[in-house]
Formats: C-alpha cells, sequence, structure tokens
C-alpha cells in the first residue's frame, strides 16, 4: 500500500527498473531461462501455453470496497489473478507462464527486486504429488542441468504439498523457487471448480537461477552497465572474469 513519501520513492525506483524477462525491453540470459522452463514442460505434456505479463505495480482489495496500488512480492499473487480470469470457460489443459520483477520486503529502507517466473499448469483431472514432484524434475534440469537439488516442506497460504526448492551452490544450498498443489479452496475463490479441476504450480527465482547457472560471483552482474560484463549476460555460458576482477582472480588461484 503507498501512503508515505518513502512508499513512493520505491515505487518509482521499482518502475525505472528494466524488467530483464522481458525480451520487448532488450536480450538478456534471463529470458533463456525462462523459455526453458515453459518450452520442457509444454513439449513433456503436450499442453499449450498462455504467457502473461504484468506491472510490477499491482492493486489489491481494501477497506469500503476500494482498491489500494502495492508492489507485487511474488509471481504467483498473478497467477492466482489469472486463473480468475479463466473461470468462465475452464481449459481442459494449459499451461501458464507468467515471467516478471517482483519486490521482495517492499517496506524496508532498501527493498530488493528480483524477478520470477510462475508456471501453473491447470487441468481438467486430479493432480497429485507425482506430477508435481515430475512438473519440478523437468523443470529444473532444464534450467540447472549440472546442480543437485532437494525439496523442503513449507507452509503456504494457497498451496497443498509445498516445497522450497533450494540447489547446491559448491557447499551451500541455495534457495531457488517453491512449488505446491493448489488448493481446492483458492481454486474456488478464483471461480474455478475445483470438483473438475486441479492446478500445480511452480515459482522459480530468476535471478539466483542465472547467476547458479553461469557461476556469477556477484548476482549484480546481470544488471552490469560495463559493456564486456554486459555481452555475456546475453547467454548461458559460464561468466569469464575480464579487467581487474580477472587479475585478482589469478592471483588467488
Amino acid at each position: 500500500m503507498i501512503t508515505s513519501d518513502s512508499d513512493r520513492t520505491r515505487l518509482e525506483q521499482a518502475l525505472a527498473l528494466r524488467d530483464l524477462s522481458d525480451p520487448e525491453q532488450g536480450p538478456h540470459a534471463i529470458q533463456d531461462i525462462v523459455y526453458l522452463a515453459h518450452e520442457t514442460l509444454a513439449k513433456h505434456w503436450g499442453c499449450r501455453r498462455q504467457l502473461h505479463r504484468e506491472s510490477v505495480l499491482t492493486t489489491r482489495p481494501s477497506t469500503n470496497n476500494a482498491r489500494t496500488l502495492s508492489l507485487r512480492q511474488r509471481a504467483a499473487a498473478s497467477a492466482l489473478a489469472l486463473l480468475r480470469s479463466l473461470s468462465l470457460d475452464p481449459p481442459e489443459d494449459v499451461l501458464l507462464v507468467l515471467p516478471g520483477l517482483v519486490v521482495r520486503n517492499p517496506k524496508r529502507p532498501s527493498p530488493q527486486a528480483a524477478h520470477q517466473l510462475a508456471l501453473v499448469r491447470l487441468v481438467e483431472r486430479e493432480l497429485g504429488g507425482i506430477e508435481l514432484a515430475e512438473m519440478v524434475q523437468k523443470t529444473i534440469k532444464s534450467v540447472l542441468p549440472k546442480q543437485p537439488y532437494r525439496l523442503l516442506p513449507i507452509a503456504d497460504d494457497d498451496t497443498l504439498n509445498s516445497m522450497q526448492i533450494d540447489a547446491r551452490d559448491g557447499r551451500n544450498w541455495m534457495p531457488i523457487g517453491r512449488c505446491g498443489r493448489i488448493k481446492p479452496a483458492s481454486l474456488h475463490n478464483c471461480g474455478i471448480n475445483p470438483n473438475t479441476h486441479s492446478a500445480l504450480l511452480l515459482e522459480l527465482e530468476l535471478d539466483d537461477i542465472v547467476a547458479l547457472r553461469k557461476s556469477l560471483p556477484d548476482i549484480a552482474l546481470l544488471r552490469s552497465e560495463n559493456a564486456d560484463v554486459a555481452q555475456q549476460m546475453l547467454n548461458l555460458e559460464p561468466y569469464e572474469a575480464i579487467g581487474e576482477e580477472a587479475r585478482k582472480t589469478a592471483q588467488v588461484s
């Protein structure tokens, strides 16, 4: 909710950011991850896809049936809104693809902007844990083919069997997403009959995935204005240090 000058400043900063997941704003490796994820699932399932993009600025219900402006914190919120738009004639089998900018911890003095991808499979039949595990496995192996991953149970308001997805980063584990089966009550609230349809949700942290895939020493390199670095951000090839950074790396090794 935008209520103060600091809120307006954060809003202006978020709106000024380039969305690296949007081809219309210029090419970037993040777009390759988006493509790999939805292309892999669509080919495996043989389902059609529906792409949807939203601004980082969104609205939400407030008092007296009014709506207030706020910064989008999760791509999953857009996914539920898109499901509502399909409620009049829900498809038999569709993969909803929702990439874009989000703002984590928008009330903090230094909120963090990031790119997320929400993937929702809506099907006119029952989907369970086996199908969810398959969705995660196919997607993660397509975007991070060399990284082991694990699933950890978490609580989530809109999904069942909710899991956090971690990928191995050297000796550590890095959270790169979450998944779950959308609750029947959530589908019902979207106007979709949970007795005829079910849905799986997979949400990915695109910045972190590209950083892992390219072995980036600093995630800020994704937005680097250095021409040589920016050129490397156009593909998923391993990052090669340049200039002073390369010399320091050579001295350490």
